[in-house]
């Protein structure tokens, strides 16, 4: 499995926050979907069938991730410094609608 860096927009209202979070997935989607995932208030109740952002609360925060690849010789050291989390596959099928909106 690969280490993504993904860059998350978290938009509430007229407001934007951008975090970032490493996750070691199988391919740039999953890292994306599971840093959502990570960074929701309701994981169970996550509205994935927007196409361009995932809702939470009933639309009061909406995320949006992109994801670039980490260099190998990389992973060292950010595992040193950050977490570096693992995508769990289980965990993004039980998220409220993602089963049904892939």
């Amino acid at each position: 499995m690969n280490v993504y860096k993904v860059t998350l927009s978290i938009i509430i209202g007229e407001y934007e926050k951008t975090t970032t979070t490493f996750v070691r997935a199988s391919c740039f989607k999953l890292a994306n979907d599971y840093a959502i995932y990570l960074e929701s208030h309701t994981p169970e109740k996550l509205d994935w069938s927007e196409d361009k952002f995932v809702l939470d609360l009933y639309g009061e925060f909406a995320y949006q991730a992109s994801a670039e690849k980490v260099k190998h010789s990389d992973i060292g050291t950010l595992d040193r410094y950050f977490p570096i989390y693992r995508c769990d596959k289980t965990k993004l099928i039980n998220s409220g609608n993602y089963a049904s909106s892939q």
